[in-house]
């Protein structure tokens, strides 16, 4: 099954931020085009910003398809957002979620999986 992303859209959810840096997360929207079906699938991404001195680093992470509702990835962005995961544990707790099946029906991901975007 081959996908072709139709667009995607970047919308700013949450701002967190600790003395030492500033997290931003987003909720990703991807419209597919799937065998003639309009698919729509989302994702988050985590940008972390952080200063030593002068000198500005910014960390990114983005996980696509985590999953077709948009209730379920708002719930998990404000997860992600409320206990400040930061872009290098982003697929770690993905993975974890989807495993203990609180998001993606074993269905649903493997279907999300099978999408090769062109």
């Amino acid at each position: 099954m081959e996908g072709k992303v139709e667009s995607v859209q970047k919308e700013f959810f949450k701002m967190m931020s600790t003395k030492r840096f500033r997290l931003e997360y987003y909720v990703l929207r991807n419209e597919f085009e799937v065998d003639e079906f309009k698919v729509t699938t989302y994702g988050v991404e985590i940008i972390k910003k952080q200063r030593k001195k002068d000198v500005v680093t910014t960390e990114v992470k983005t996980a696509r398809n985590v999953c077709t509702s948009e209730q379920q990835i708002r719930k998990l962005v404000e997860l992600l957002s409320e206990n400040l995961v930061t872009p290098v544990t982003l697929k770690d707790i993905i993975d974890d979620l989807i495993e203990d099946k609180k998001i993606s029906s074993p269905q649903e991901q493997s279907f999300l999986n099978s999408l090769a975007v062109v």
